[in-house]
């Protein structure tokens, strides 16, 4: 009976990104906590050579030692108090290590014994405190997953994650050529939904949410299933391929493993990866610092909009967010307030329905700002591809194959193709293609540096533009 490739020993339960990023941050937690007991100790701001030096070694050690002392293999590395106690034979050779170094070299005399209990002590509070922090981003969220297969291999894999707490399969579809589940006396272990002809509805019904499709099909795909592979592709969704792997060769391929399982990702990119932790983790803290320096400019704003036109301050539009979802993306009113929420035309040059106030607004993009919420609560990222209206992203999804791969991660404030002139109005089948072709370069070649490269450029030449009215 054919499997999917399973590892003998699954990982620990978390979020991989956090678990890469864990001795770092307590590194750096051995860091503050060392300045901190300083200063407690004899309230000065500046550390000695020889005590900068102990701090030093000290996180440098801990890099080493703590993961050497399997401080993270415990699923429950990231809880606030087990994860610390997790940690403590670490600590303890850490701080033994240093101990025993100073005795070595006869120093011991040279440091104070209440400034190294103190640094102990605020360390373990400082793991303690960042764990606490980090807590629902080291959590694995819930995959709701969409099994495209009803063969033996599908159903081995249905049976596989029965019991995942991590992986939820929603139910499963059957692959051209193969009999539908609910037709065979066995299949696999998931609500059947019918086939892949059907997928298209499936999706789109709000009762079933579905974060990835797994393609587990008892053959792999062969030249002649091009047309599986484009169906695929006009979908935002992450596809993720199930092979058999006594057949398949990994060859250019990305695998990566979910609950001890290999998948190949069909359409992986760099967002996919440990780095996406940090880029959650900037956006927030860049979001709500910048909400908070910003304040005075957004309530003059806001006041400016309510003196020149009646209606609300704020505007929520539906719009395609991560993974094709529809999120509430806000924008400061820029146009009269009317009753037809089903006008969502492009804003164009010379509007009428756009006001003097808005006129300001959407030339300078401060209409944006709101976003900044959206961004605090997980709905966007700052830099991103923009969110478009969904009749807009309807109509193009029909016009160009690709356009859906757009909304496999979190729209943006700004955006690769924003400050390459492909902002404001779309009016044509090309330039929404060289926003779609800038948008998928970026998904593909993603990092953290181009995203500071992003904001630095839309900080010193703006979201503005000839295009932005």
């Amino acid at each position: 009976m054919l499997s999917p490739a399973l590892s003998p020993t699954p990982p620990p339960t978390g979020n991989p990104a956090a678990l890469r990023l864990a001795p770092l941050l307590d590194a750096l937690a051995l860091g503050l906590a060392s300045y901190a007991a300083w200063w407690w100790r004899f309230e000065r701001g500046e550390m000695p050579p020889n005590y900068l030096t102990a701090t030093v070694l000290g996180m440098l050690l801990a890099l080493v030692l703590l993961p050497a002392a399997r401080a993270y293999r415990s699923a429950l590395w990231s809880h606030p108090l087990r994860g610390v106690i997790a940690a403590g034979p670490g600590v303890i050779a850490v701080f033994g290590s240093l101990v025993l170094l100073a005795a070595l070299t006869k120093s011991t005399a040279d440091f104070s014994r209440l400034w190294m209990a103190g640094w102990l002590a605020l360390a373990l509070l400082a793991m303690a405190l960042w764990r606490l922090a980090c807590r629902p981003l080291s959590a694995s969220p819930l995959r709701q997953v969409l099994v495209l297969g009803s063969g033996k291999l599908a159903g081995a894999l249905c049976q596989r994650l029965a019991a995942s707490p991590r992986v939820r399969v929603v139910g499963c579809v059957s692959l051209p050529g193969e009999t539908p589940p609910e037709a065979r006396d066995s299949g696999p272990a998931a609500l059947p939904l019918g086939s892949l002809d059907q997928l298209e509805g499936l999706l789109a019904a709000s009762e079933t949410a579905v974060d990835e499709l797994w393609l587990a099909p008892d053959q792999a795909p062969g030249p002649g299933d091009e047309d599986l592979v484009t169906r695929l592709r006009l979908y935002s969704l992450p596809v993720r391929y199930v092979p058999d792997l006594s057949v398949l060769q990994l060859i250019g391929q990305r695998p990566s493993q979910v609950e001890g399982i290999t998948l190949i990702e069909l359409n992986a990119t760099p967002l996919d990866g440990p780095d996406a932790l940090i880029k959650a983790v900037m956006d927030r803290v860049l979001s709500a610092l910048l909400l908070v320096l910003l304040s005075p400019l957004l309530l003059g704003i806001a006041l400016a909009i309510r003196l020149d036109s009646p209606g609300p301050v704020l505007f929520r539009q539906p719009r395609h967010g991560g993974g094709g979802r529809i999120i509430p993306v806000l924008k400061f009113r820029s146009m009269f307030h009317h009753d037809n929420p089903g006008d969502h035309r492009q804003a164009s040059r010379d509007d009428p329905r756009i006001t003097r106030v808005g006129a300001f607004l959407r030339r300078s993009s401060l209409d944006e700002l709101p976003q900044l919420i959206n961004v605090l609560r997980g709905e966007m990222s700052l830099v991103g591809p923009r969110p478009h209206p969904v009749a807009l992203n309807e109509e193009y999804a029909l016009r160009l194959g690709t356009f859906m791969q757009r909304h496999r991660v979190l729209p943006g404030i700004t955006g690769w193709a924003q400050i390459n002139g492909y902002r404001g109005e779309t009016d044509t089948l090309e330039k929404m293609a060289g926003r779609l072709q800038h948008d998928l370069y970026y998904i593909e070649h993603w990092s953290l540096g181009l995203d500071l490269y992003i904001l630095m450029r839309t900080a010193l030449i703006g979201w503005g533009g000839r295009n932005a009215y």
